[in-house]
């Protein structure tokens, strides 16, 4: 079960909080008597979004080494006409 958590606690305990988030402790956030939030610890990290992103710009950029460079002007008008 969850250990519940106040808004004071919460406030003054920030960091002991976090550190036990970090090793996997859930809390329930009770505010005016009343739980409004959960506090739980994310899924691990793996690589994640920016490391997507960075693959798809390095596909990117291989594929654009073997176009002939163009300006932006000529890109515009051969898309319009």
């Amino acid at each position: 079960m969850d250990q519940t958590v106040s808004a004071k606690e919460l406030r003054l305990n920030m960091k002991e909080i976090k550190d036990r988030v970090l090793e996997g402790q859930s809390f329930v956030w009770i505010y005016n008597s009343q739980p409004i939030a959960d506090i739980v610890p994310r899924r691990p990290f793996k690589g994640g979004r920016k490391w997507d992103m960075m693959k798809e710009l390095a596909k990117i950029r291989k594929m654009m080494k073997n176009k002939t460079p163009c300006d932006a002007v000529a890109l515009v008008r051969n898309e319009r006409d």
